[in-house]
């Protein structure tokens, strides 16, 4: 081992210029481990900025975009402002509508400012409601406030269906963009093939010119199905207030499920439980409140007033001194409204026919769910069939493909034979992604219908 410069100029003859000489060294030893470190950790501060921009910034679960979405879409914010203004005018309305009265009258009896002859009354007040319009008035607002709640709740259910049919459909797309990188692919190895084969003088250059322009015809429908996911990602997630571009969706893919339950099962809960019919229900509940109430208001309100007075007169025999007598008493006062052209007979009428309205309303409403849970009964089952036929036969469909490509790359058929069977496996191989994507469509539909989830329909639970 080399000795430490500092030892070594011990040994030296002249130690004044040995210490210089092994003080340069030790500080040029210093600069270079320096310049070393500061290297090293500026080329690991480097890839570890490197790996978090290349870490996905926004990992979207499906629970988490649900959050998200009834978080910050503006029609569920909206929606909650709503309920907060309507349980707030029920809290207020009721006996807080009529205010007690306080009272303070002073009467001179006698004629002068100055005369002692006076009167001193304190009365206290208040309006009392024949047929309590204040409850009726509370009726109101809580059925107005229920109403409320009932519309946030079927937009909540509604966002929540809608985030969950696009969370799949991006999957399904991302599985057909994969699907398409695999054709471009093989593709590609075929031209590449045609191209030799056209070197080595094997086919004409035309014909390895039909070859690229299929292949480009592939490439075109890639970009195609590229736009459709950029457009679900943008146009369905990006309000959710996440970058679409930085979007990753986490592996929590759903297996496709069939319904076993009748269909008249599925339209009799539409007609019972439909988001549609519930907030019809609400509405009846709101105008027979609003019924009540205004016939509560044609009776008018009675009037009822306790009070105390000290009343002081001056006495006949009264002196310089004396100063007269009082009296202090009480009394009540009660006031009642006749009822003669008070009732609004128009007004009554009109209320009971809205009333009538709003529940013929609901029926056709319960008509119309029943029928569209049908429909979409009828649209999920006939998608889950034609799925299972696609799915079962994906990966058969995915080895012909490479097999044909082989065969043609090999010289084993033609051109023709070639395009041929290639456009048949391919168009087969892409109606199976749009035959699942119809079935998670059907699926959203029947869960739009009943404002359930499928797992929930599945299970028969109910809201």
């Amino acid at each position: 081992m080399a000795p430490w410069p500092i030892a070594s100029s011990v040994r030296t003859n002249d130690g004044s210029a040995a210490r210089l000489a092994t003080l340069k060294a030790a500080i040029a030893a210093c600069a270079r481990v320096m310049l070393v470190s500061a290297v090293t950790t500026c080329v690991f501060a480097a890839l570890a900025c490197r790996a978090r921009a290349a870490t996905p910034t926004d990992t979207l679960t499906r629970d988490r975009a649900i959050a998200l979405a009834l978080e910050r879409h503006p029609a569920m914010v909206r929606a909650r402002a709503a309920v907060a203004g309507a349980r707030a005018a029920w809290i207020v309305s009721g006996p807080g509508a009529r205010p007690t009265m306080l009272e303070l009258e002073h009467e001179q009896l006698g004629g002068s400012a100055r005369s002692d002859d006076a009167r001193s009354t304190l009365e206290l007040s208040r309006g009392i409601p024949l047929a309590n319009v204040a409850d009726g008035r509370r009726g109101v607002a809580l059925a107005r406030y229920e109403s409320a709640r009932a519309e946030s709740a079927s937009l909540a259910r509604a966002l929540t269906i809608e985030v969950r049919a696009t969370l799949e459909r991006v999957r399904v797309l991302e599985r057909g963009r994969q699907v398409f990188d695999r054709l471009v692919a093989l593709d590609a190895e075929v031209t590449a093939a045609a191209r030799a084969r056209v070197r080595d003088e094997l086919i004409t250059p035309l014909t390895a010119r039909l070859v690229e322009l299929d292949q480009l015809r592939v490439e075109r429908r890639r970009a195609t199905h590229a736009i459709a996911l950029e457009e679900a990602l943008v146009e369905r997630i990006g309000w959710l207030g996440a970058d679409a571009g930085a979007i990753v969706l986490a592996s929590e893919a759903v297996e496709p499920e069939s319904l076993t339950i009748a269909e008249d099962t599925i339209a009799a809960r539409g007609r019972e439980d439909a988001p549609a019919v519930l907030q019809a229900r609400a509405r009846i509940r709101e105008r027979e409140a609003a019924e009540r109430l205004l016939a509560r208001e044609q009776h008018g309100d009675a009037h009822v007033a306790i009070g105390a007075f000290l009343e002081r007169r001056p006495s006949e025999t009264a002196t310089a001194d004396d100063g007269g007598t009082r009296e202090l008493g009480f009394r009540a006062r009660v006031g009642v409204p006749l009822p003669w052209g008070t009732i609004d007979r128009m007004a009554v009428e009109q209320a009971r026919s809205e009333t009538g309205l709003a529940v013929q309303d609901e029926r056709v409403v319960a008509l119309a769910a029943a029928t569209e849970a049908r429909r979409a009964h009828r649209r999920l089952r006939l998608a889950w069939s034609q799925h299972t036929r696609d799915a079962s036969r994906a990966s058969q469909i995915d080895a012909d493909l490479v097999r044909v490509r082989e065969a043609y790359r090999d010289g084993r058929i033609g051109l023709d034979a070639y395009l041929a069977e290639k456009d048949r496996l391919t168009e087969s191989r892409l109606e199976g992604l749009e035959s699942e994507l119809t079935y998670w469509e059907a699926r959203a539909a029947l869960e739009r219908a009943l404002g359930l989830s499928f797992e929930a329909i599945a299970s028969g639970a109910t809201r």
